[in-house]
């Protein structure tokens, strides 16, 4: 549901500015104003059906939480096995986009038109003038972005990834909630001058430390959780959803913002730990296939929708561009994404295994 977030943020600012920022603040009191779809999606809490940007923050305590917990299920960790798997997941699906989008530009010759919004033109600029080598090798340098500006998250997941076994291990020894205070201050250092929200630097890097390390001690700390949260009535866990939407939908515009976005994405895993009908809405069918494919489509519908609209598509397509979005979107999990998971875990076993100087206990790892 967070990568569909972000797809149809991006669909959304497609539209030109005139039309989806029409409506402002001192025009709400008029009823006229509210009967424009963009009126609702700016000031009600349907935001939240856009907000890409705290849907990222979703991804990334997220990460933390499925990465802790899949190594507290282990008995015994190797770093050189957990590398392998996160590159297969992250990497290899990364660069065959990459390369594909590279390829479609170059064939297409997406162009800016007057027709098209200022956030979109500017995309295509950007496209004009890229470093094939800086985004496969993931430099974050602005020309290693640009062929599909959605990848700044994938840089940050890999860097933090090649810490996430240290930490984890930290955390066993001196426990989540000190570890998890200390990652704080680490990324609050990080956040003084940053030098943009997007930069794609390593201090970038260390801001968002502190939610995939929030993310791995509601894992640790998951069955406290849930015991708590079964104990709640129904109201309250009502509130807590609350509060959860209102931290989500905070300003995005400072980095400082990202502080109380993050908790609210920290909540909002916490409440899905505990069986309710959320849960259970997300574990039926459609949803389980969306979450299936939603690295994939996070991945693969920025390049088609910029190929397409600038080459001449009218926005009029928009639903069957996202038609096709979904298509390519799964053939791309069953071609791409899953193969390669297959194949790390088999170069895995021939790999011995380097025992870190950490090791689950089997309480935990049974549990």
């Amino acid at each position: 549901m967070a990568a569909l977030c972000v797809v149809l943020n991006h669909y959304v600012q497609v539209v030109p500015e005139t039309v989806r920022q029409a409506a402002q603040i001192s025009d709400l009191s008029q009823l006229e104003a509210w009967a424009s779809l963009w009126t609702w999606l700016r000031f009600t809490p349907l935001r939240l059906m856009i907000n890409g940007q705290a849907a990222v923050m979703v991804f990334f305590v997220l990460s933390g939480f499925v990465l802790f917990a899949s190594l507290q299920a282990q008995p015994r960790i190797s770093w050189t096995t957990f590398l392998i798997k996160r590159f297969s997941r992250i990497y290899v699906p990364f660069a065959v986009v990459i390369i594909a989008a590279a390829a479609a530009y170059q064939i297409a010759h997406p162009v800016p038109s007057a027709a098209s919004s200022e956030w979109l033109n500017g995309l295509l600029m950007m496209t004009m003038t890229y470093s094939l080598p800086a985004h496969l090798l993931m430099t974050g340098e602005p020309d290693g972005m640009t062929l599909n500006p959605v990848i700044w998250t994938l840089i940050h997941e890999m860097r933090v990834a090649l810490f996430i076994p240290a930490i984890f291990a930290l955390c066993r020894a001196a426990g989540a909630v000190k570890t998890l205070l200390l990652c704080t201050m680490i990324s609050v250092m990080a956040s003084f001058s940053m030098p943009g929200f997007l930069s794609g630097s390593w201090q970038n890097t260390f801001h968002f430390l502190w939610m995939f390390v929030a993310g791995g001690a509601l894992a640790m700390h998951r069955m406290k959780i849930v015991a708590t949260l079964n104990r709640l009535p129904r109201m309250s866990t009502l509130g807590l959803w609350a509060l959860a939407a209102a931290l989500l939908l905070a300003g995005i515009d400072r980095v400082w913002s990202d502080l109380l976005v993050g908790l609210g994405a920290c909540l909002v895993i916490a409440l899905c730990l505990s069986p309710n009908l959320v849960t259970r809405t997300l574990n039926t069918g459609l949803p389980r296939w969306l979450g299936r494919i939603s690295y994939s489509l996070y991945l693969v519908h920025l390049p088609i929708l910029i190929v397409a609209l600038g080459a001449g598509a009218p926005l009029i397509a928009l639903p069957l561009l996202l038609a096709l979005t979904f298509v390519v979107s799964d053939v791309m999990f069953r071609v791409v994404e899953a193969p390669a998971q297959r194949l790390a875990s088999s170069f895995a076993k021939w790999l011995p295994t380097i025992r870190q100087p950490f090791q689950a206990p089997a309480a935990t790892a049974a549990r």
